[in-house]
């Protein structure tokens, strides 16, 4: 009866394959397990091989185990699985696997091989990739389709079948995926498993909390979204395809609950890029930001404030972490729901948060916001007179990316100088003036008209005692005329430094006052005082002279300070100083170290002697021949603070030696050397005298390892101002 039985589960006919079938599963019953020995080989040999055997082909045999799986999953099965799924698994195997598990679904012993199986495909899968057999590759990913369908009917399978995806994603920290195409493989058919499955639930079908796919969600997201920051393109696509399957899945009430969650993985995501790296890969393909921003809009529309602020600051992290190119496509996506509830009623740190974000987007993706620039303008003056300083803060920010977008500034112009003689209170005057500085630094300022230029002149003139007290309005308004005097044709602007700023004054505050508008002028423009007649260049030294004289006057710091900023920024620049010679650069040096020489520095307080300090170091470092007349009396000045109690101004000592006597490398290839030394040590008397004893004993002590770590490889410079951000002196606590 048993070839009889074989041969009719390979009839062409399906009524005999059926009734074979059927007697079969009698013969099993009856006979026992001997049967299966008996028909199952033969099929599989048959199965295995190209030709006919015993007159049954692979085709005849596969219909053969259909039905017997059909009737006797459980017992047929279990003897299919080692000769199907041997490594790598073919595309014949492929297609087979895929008809006997559609045959069989919900079968219990099925349901519990399918992870095994799955894990063979992954495993075959860098084969045929190698080999180039795209028929075996569309085979296998194929029956991985019909695999997590199938586990999608069973809870326990589904479980079984997500613990081997977890385990297939994983790899070691130290694995090159680039350099390992076994492991990027097994990884990104991982994420296709996933995606086929999330199409297998299909859309919505992951309602949280209250569906078998909803618990994995927050899981998989931490895993796909840290997936697709890696190096590696086929992991980064992959990884991509089944995050986009996954949101699909989520309900969009649900999606709220998703901000939080989003945002964090997405932060640990960017942190972790290697150094260098500005962009997540993940972001910038096609569609890179698409499956998030949904998430993130909807939390900005419906969430709580607390979610709304989450979703503002992931979506700048959005914006931040993604190539401008691929966020084209949706610019209208992330700017509409900004600038629809930034009018709404939310607490402060939502508000500054959506401003924030949109001055990001200015920046980032500035040709595709131009259709927007009115509305945004609008949004960004309001946010001006904001109660609340944050908000005030990033409206001005913002107000600032915006401008040189602007054809026309003047009725900008118009507008917020206006609303400077309205705004009721201090905090609103520094936010528009801040605005109004963003207007004179902008590479389109050239194009205001003298009406324009006119009122940012006038800007804050005649304000109440408690706005020209705030340090930040001070600074700012001597942002605002440094800003312009660049701005202006230079012959006004040295007309109105020459009227307003260099005269002469006894008045220790007013003198204060002047200089930050020097400073100011040197900063924003330095080829005004470069470019002038040379008497606006020794009235500026001269004023640097005068504030640096002692005089006893209770505001003499704030001059100090001022003027000590003055002269450095003025030395520094070296078209200042070449236009003017040695008129300027050293009578201001002479003043800089009158300030630190313990003949006069009693008269001076310690943040002063420390800025002074600072300053000449910074000359010293990037300006040697400025200082090179008066080396000797600059180090001797330093060498009496080096043992100082102040350690802010020991420390500036230190440094201001170090680079006096060139014993440190510079940034511009020079290497050091100990011949200044040896030559302030001669000019002071030798090494056996007092000045000499004290320098070398403090070079071998303290100088000299200071010099050594300037020239190891992870040398940070030192230099507290390397002429790097100008509004850290000017407005330091704005």
């Amino acid at each position: 009866m048993i070839p009889l039985v074989r041969r009719g589960l390979c009839d062409d006919d399906v009524m005999v394959r059926e009734a074979a079938a059927t007697a079969f599963n009698s013969l099993q019953q009856t006979v026992g397990p001997r049967v299966i020995d008996l028909v199952v080989p033969p099929l599989l040999n048959a199965l295995t091989t190209t030709d006919s055997v015993d007159g049954i082909n692979a085709e005849n045999a596969l219909e053969a185990l259909r039905e017997l799986m059909a009737v006797r999953a459980n017992v047929v099965f279990p003897v299919l699985i080692p000769t199907l799924t041997k490594v790598p698994v073919t595309e014949f195997n492929a297609r087979a696997l895929s008809s006997l598990i559609q045959v069989s679904a919900g079968n219990n012993t099925l349901s519990k091989r399918l992870p095994q199986i799955l894990l063979s495909l992954f495993d075959s899968m860098p084969v045929h990739l190698a080999a180039g057999n795209e028929g075996a590759e569309v085979a296998l990913r194929e029956t991985v389709r019909v695999i997590v369908a199938s586990a999608s009917q069973d809870e326990d399978t589904l479980e079984a079948l997500m613990m081997q995806l977890h385990e297939s994603v994983k790899y070691g920290e130290s694995v090159d995926l680039n350099a390992t195409p076994k492991v990027a493989s097994r990884v990104s058919e991982a994420c296709f498993a996933l995606e086929a499955m999330c199409v297998a639930f299909g859309p919505n079908s992951a309602t949280r909390g209250r569906s078998v796919l909803g618990s994995h969600v927050s899981d998989w997201l931490r895993i796909l979204i840290e997936l697709m920051a890696t190096d590696s393109d086929i992991v980064v696509r992959a990884s991509w395809s089944a995050l986009d399957a996954l949101c699909k899945t989520v309900p969009k009430d649900d999606f709220d609950g998703y901000v939080g969650p989003v945002s964090r993985f997405v932060h640990n995501a960017t942190e972790s890029l290697p150094h260098g790296v500005k962009t997540l890969p993940g972001f910038n393909l096609a569609k890179g930001v698409g499956p998030l921003l949904p998430i993130y809009s909807q939390g900005l529309l419906t969430g709580s404030a607390d979610t709304k602020e989450r979703a503002v600051r992931g979506m700048a992290r959005l914006v931040r972490f993604t190539d401008p190119a691929a966020l084209r496509p949706f610019a209208t996506a992330i700017t509409g729901p900004l600038i629809r509830i930034v009018g709404d009623r939310h607490p402060a740190n939502v508000k500054a948060a959506i401003l924030s974000t949109l001055g990001l987007l200015l920046t980032q993706i500035s040709a595709l916001m131009r259709p927007f620039l009115p509305q945004l303008q609008r949004t960004f003056v309001r946010g001006l007179v904001e109660s609340d300083d944050i908000v005030r803060q990033r409206a001005a920010a913002a107000l600032a990316a915006l401008i040189p977008l602007q054809p026309r500034l003047d009725p900008l112009v118009a507008e917020l100088t206006a609303s400077l003689k309205q705004a009721p209170d201090v905090g609103m005057k520094i936010a528009i003036m801040r605005a109004i500085r963003a207007v004179v630094r902008a590479p389109n300022a050239g194009s205001l008209s003298l009406a324009s230029t006119q009122a940012i002149e006038l800007a804050g003139a005649g304000e109440t005692a408690a706005c020209t007290a705030d340090p930040r309005w001070r600074a700012l308004r001597s942002s605002v005329f440094g800003g312009l005097c660049g701005v202006i044709p230079e012959d006004a602007a040295t007309k109105l430094v020459l009227q307003q700023v260099v005269e002469e004054t006894d008045d220790a505050l007013e003198q204060a006052t002047k200089l930050s508008y020097l400073a100011a002028v040197l900063a924003e423009a330095p080829k005004l005082v470069a470019s002038s007649a040379a008497e606006l260049s020794e009235k500026i030294a001269a004023s640097v002279v005068v504030a640096l004289t002692p005089r006893g006057d209770i505001h003499q710091p704030q001059a100090t300070v001022q003027a000590i900023l003055v002269a450095k920024t003025a030395l520094l620049n070296r078209d200042v100083v070449s236009s003017s010679g040695s008129s300027i650069a050293l009578p201001m040096v002479d003043a800089l170290i009158r300030t630190v020489d313990p003949a006069t520095m009693s008269a001076f307080d310690l943040d002063s002697q420390q800025a002074a300090l600072a300053a000449l170091k910074a000359v010293a470092k990037h300006r040697y021949t400025v200082i090179e007349p008066r080396r000797d009396a600059l180090v001797h000045a330093a060498m009496s603070h080096v043992r100082d109690r102040n350690i802010p101004v020991k420390l500036a000592a230190e440094r201001c030696v170090l680079y006096a006597l060139r014993l440190a490398r510079l940034p511009e290839g020079f290497e050091g050397s100990e011949e200044g030394l040896a030559a302030y040590v001669e000019n002071v008397g030798g090494p056996t005298s007092d000045k000499g004893k004290l320098v070398l004993d403090y070079q071998r002590r303290v100088l000299g390892k200071l010099a050594d770590s300037t020239r190891e490889l992870d040398y940070t410079s030192d230099d507290e101002d390397d002429l790097a951000n100008k509004d850290d002196d000017m407005e330091a606590d704005a």
